[in-house]
């Protein structure tokens, strides 16, 4: 049983290994046409079978005098533990696409020296479409090709890592107030992300995390702030209707 234990632990191991420099993996790759490939969830689903039969494999002995050891907790906890370290590499990854958008909306702070030019320019919502289009491949492609054991677990992961990245562009900006576009778009893509996880099975005890709160009271707060100092006409300035968007 020990060794048996090992063995798993050790191609579990050796999978993430390969995951970690797999090249469609790798955020230099990453675009709004990327999904989660087949070969990936491949590999992914041989881990969670690994998991699921580890239970019976390595079992407790029935025999009280026995002296081996018992490492169905042990290792059932270990392989979970990695698991869960290999889905978030993989969600991180295909972050990248939400972390570029970001990188666009960093152009309209208000401390940035274009921010003013790019105002000027008109910017347009559309440049968010490409996003959601990205996120409802992805979570067609977990639906369709994860073991059904972890389904939820991986859609939950990829909408965390989702957040946090919004949650982490927020915080950078803690001391300065958001560009009126900035905070159309951030909340545009922070309702619908809600609207396309939620249709995917999510509860609403798991979409409404810590990190959801946070986003949406600091959403309400500038949402505030913008309303003391413009029209709020302006919300269909960008091209795009409020109505495109779910409300939470």
């Amino acid at each position: 049983r020990k060794t048996t234990a090992e063995m798993f632990d050790c191609f579990v191991s050796k999978v993430y290994g390969v995951l970690q420099v797999y090249p469609r993996l790798q955020k230099s790759v990453i675009t709004y046409n990327s999904v989660l490939p087949d070969e990936v969830c491949v590999m992914m689903n041989s881990c969670i079978t690994i998991r699921i039969h580890a239970n019976e494999l390595c079992g407790n002995a029935t025999n009280s005098n026995s002296s081996e050891y018992s490492y169905r907790t042990e290792i059932n906890d270990l392989l979970t533990q990695r698991i869960n370290v290999m889905f978030e590499f993989v969600c991180s990854q295909l972050s990248q696409c939400l972390d570029n958008l970001l990188d666009k909306l960093s152009r309209y702070d208000k401390d940035s020296i274009f921010s003013h030019l790019y105002t000027i320019m008109g910017p347009k919502l559309a440049i968010v479409e490409p996003l959601f289009s990205h996120v409802r491949q992805n979570n067609v492609q977990i639906k369709q090709e994860i073991h059904p054991s972890s389904t939820s677990h991986l859609l939950l992961c990829w909408y965390n890592s989702l957040l946090t990245t919004i949650a982490e562009w927020l915080t950078e900006r803690e001391n300065i107030d958001m560009h009126h576009f900035q905070l159309v778009a951030i909340s545009t893509i922070f309702k619908t992300l809600f609207s396309e996880f939620s249709s995917q099975g999510l509860t609403e005890e798991q979409l409404r995390n810590t990190t959801y709160r946070m986003i949406h009271n600091r959403i309400e707060y500038e949402e505030t702030m913008n309303t003391l100092n413009i029209d709020t006409t302006r919300n269909y300035a960008y091209g795009y209707s409020s109505d495109s968007s779910t409300d939470d």
